[in-house]
């Protein structure tokens, strides 16, 4: 239930309203609202309960403390999930487990990284094979007319300017060229 408030705008900034100018039950509906969402994230920091459930508590009390200076806020649920990492993470530093959190993130990041890398080298190999492939069966004219248009992209205008060309002769040749792709690879 939660989730389906938080995700509607009108809900959240009426009981913001409503809690800016005193009214407790909406500061407790807020807290219903964002508690869960907020103690699901802490959990994606794989630090223990206590800390997550401190760093919720400190940011309502803060909230709380602040109320009237809250009217500045353009996007509660987005001050509310900033405010709390910022207080977790504090917590985590403080109580020194961040150590052990920073190593694994960056170790995650570095093995993902590297993992992405390798694919994104091997996706673009194999996208420069084929387009070697595919160019080798086109003649001269129809390699440089569809890198103009394709790789380039080149407007016929262009690419008629570049090669000297009209612009229907331009159209005519990628045409063509696609024609003879299919042919060859269908």
């Amino acid at each position: 239930m939660s989730e389906n408030i938080s995700q509607n705008p009108t809900t959240v900034e009426i009981l913001l309203s409503r809690f800016i100018d005193g009214e407790d039950e909406a500061y407790s509906a807020l807290y219903v609202i964002f508690s869960k969402d907020l103690y699901s994230l802490g959990l994606s920091f794989r630090c223990s309960t206590s800390i997550i459930e401190d760093a919720i508590h400190d940011v309502f009390v803060d909230i709380y403390s602040r109320r009237k200076l809250l009217h500045q806020v353009r996007d509660f649920k987005f001050y509310i999930f900033a405010s709390f990492r910022h207080r977790l993470i504090y917590l985590l530093k403080k109580q020194a487990h961040f150590v052990e959190f920073e190593h694994y993130i960056e170790k995650e990041l570095k093995d993902d990284n590297q993992q992405e890398a390798w694919i994104s080298r091997e996706e673009e190999k194999e996208k420069m094979d084929l387009y070697h492939m595919v160019m080798n069966v086109l003649n001269h004219h129809q390699r440089e007319a569809i890198h103009y248009r394709y790789i380039e992209n080149f407007s016929y205008d262009d690419i008629s300017a570049l090669m000297g060309i009209n612009v229907q002769s331009v159209k005519n040749l990628i045409h063509r060229a696609i024609k003879k792709i299919r042919r060859v690879y269908s």
